[in-house]
């Protein structure tokens, strides 16, 4: 058994394939997100892209392990360390399930359905928070949740986006006429 992991295939001829920095040829195809499939039962991926799962590990065991960087995984474990540090969390995502289980699991203490709402959710944030986050983690693969954890939040942001599984710290320049705080 194996977990094929986020990069299913990459070109092996660009610059970085050849110099071992796989993970960012800019031809790559990603699990679930450019190979349609790959969360299914079983899947088709390149060998040299997946981790052989030992025949003593369950299937039960291996579980979390595959959908790990999927589903949610990121945003709950962000979520479970902001709490663990003694954070006041505010969680955006959609879906009464995740609202139950982000709520009563591991208790963030506001969630925000951003399909729910569908209305500008600046106001609902800052209103929510007192004015805004001190912090913001990006986990969402798409553009939108960016300018608007930026234009939600207080000035003295910190602010996280986590992208195709790596980490960047985001520093922008101004936010209303005013210099922002960075991390």
């Amino acid at each position: 058994m194996v977990d094929p992991q986020w990069i299913n295939e990459t070109c092996g001829s660009c610059e970085f394939c050849n110099d071992g920095d796989q993970q960012l040829c800019p031809n790559a195809k990603n699990s679930g997100y450019t190979v349609n499939g790959t969360f299914q039962q079983y899947c088709v991926c390149k060998a040299t892209n997946a981790v052989r799962i030992p025949d003593e590990v369950s299937l039960d065991e291996a579980a979390p392990v595959t959908i790990a960087g999927a589903g949610g995984g990121l945003g709950t474990l962000a979520c479970q360390y902001a709490k663990a540090l003694g954070y006041r969390v505010l969680a955006l995502s959609t879906g009464s399930s995740k609202q139950a289980m982000l709520v009563e699991e591991i208790g963030v203490d506001y969630f925000v359905d951003y399909i729910a709402s569908q209305e500008n959710l600046i106001p609902e944030i800052q209103e929510l928070t007192g004015g805004g986050p001190h912090a913001a983690i990006v986990v969402a693969s798409v553009e939108w949740p960016i300018g608007q954890a930026i234009q939600a939040s207080s000035m003295r942001l910190t602010y996280c986006l986590v992208f195709e599984l790596i980490l960047y710290l985001v520093r922008p320049a101004k936010r209303n006429g005013r210099r922002c705080r960075s991390a």
